[in-house]
């Protein structure tokens, strides 16, 4: 239905919102995913083997931990009822 389609603007979540509602989620999660999401999103990049000596786990568990903590990040209420359906993927 041509008609009832939204436009791109429509369809996304005005900024403000969901930024807060993301500031709200991480928040609450575990203080180990709140260093490890705040490490991988540094700019620059920081290593995998300084976060793997920061956080005192090793490399091959930081991809894993990180799909974990994003899923909890996922299924926290504040962002669970912002975000459609299809954008919870399992790890």
């Amino acid at each position: 239905m041509a008609g009832h389609e939204l436009s791109a603007a429509e369809s996304e979540l005005p900024a403000a919102e969901r930024d807060a509602a993301l500031r709200e989620a991480f928040t609450r999660l575990p203080p180990c995913c709140q260093q490890l999401i705040a490490m991988l999103t540094e700019d620059p990049p920081v290593p995998d083997t300084q976060i793997s000596a920061t956080l005192g786990i090793p490399v091959g568990s930081i991809e894993p931990n990180r799909g974990r903590c994003l899923d909890k990040l996922r299924r926290d209420p504040a962002l669970a009822a912002l975000l459609p359906a299809t954008a919870h993927r399992p790890v």
